[in-house]
């Protein structure tokens, strides 16, 4: 490991136009962010949480996210202000712009997304997102917590991470901190299209994103503007998954 990734992503946020926190260890980035969303960090549009040790991080439903070596993993929560409620397939417009991040960053990623949404080289996961809406009278806040396994994979059987495919060389501070940029610049996108449908540009992107993962036992032909995904034998309804 050559740079702590929560602390060097708390140095990138300085020159960042959003409110950060930075605290070596925290027991859920995302409880974190949904607590102070509506509250002290309310006065900015968007707000990082960042941690380098997550000791009750949450994924999807009763999954945990936890790290087995301090720093070698991005735990991050990024809290956006909203107008208005966010359309469901924003989940679906997230995961795209995380992967669209890493793949301007380095191109050369055999990287798959994985319905609803988790990051996959190959056939391990690298990361995975949890997507949460917060609303208080006319607020309203879109919590992501976002992680991605660096330095170390936690789970040699099942997980990966970047340094597996990416040369040490191409994997400095100066790297990730442009992946940084392009990582905010990608969601920030995705939540300005909030309020939207899918449009037929990200539904090709999403499926060729799907379709690259090499396990997959059928295929995906479709999938419609309100996120239901199609195979030859079935419809998925993404946010049934």
């Amino acid at each position: 490991m050559t740079f702590s990734v929560g602390k060097i992503s708390h140095e990138w946020s300085k020159g960042s136009r959003l409110q950060a926190i930075y605290q070596e260890t925290i027991p859920s980035t995302n409880d974190l962010g949904k607590e102070l969303a509506l509250t002290s960090l309310s006065q900015y549009p968007i707000s990082l949480i960042l941690t380098d040790d997550q000791t009750a991080g949450r994924g999807r439903g009763k999954n945990s996210w936890t790290n087995s070596q301090p720093g070698t993993s991005l735990l991050s929560t990024w809290v956006f202000q909203l107008s208005s409620p966010p359309q469901p397939v924003t989940t679906c417009r997230t995961g795209l712009a995380v992967r669209n991040a890493l793949l301007q960053t380095w191109p050369w990623l055999p990287l798959s997304l994985k319905a609803p949404n988790d990051l996959y080289l190959q056939t391990k996961k690298l990361g995975g997102l949890l997507t949460e809406t917060i609303t208080q009278g006319s607020k309203q806040a879109l919590i992501i917590g976002l992680g991605i396994n660096v330095w170390k994979n936690p789970h040699l059987e099942i997980a990966d991470c970047l340094k597996s495919f990416v040369n040490e060389s191409c994997l400095t501070e100066e790297d990730w901190n442009s992946f940084l940029d392009r990582l905010l610049l990608e969601l920030s996108l995705a939540v300005s299209a909030s309020n939207d449908l899918l449009s037929d540009r990200e539904r090709q992107s999403l499926l060729l994103a799907l379709n690259q993962k090499p396990d997959l036992d059928e295929k995906y032909i479709d999938i419609s503007p309100e996120g239901t995904l199609k195979t030859k034998s079935k419809e998925i309804h993404w946010f049934e998954l």
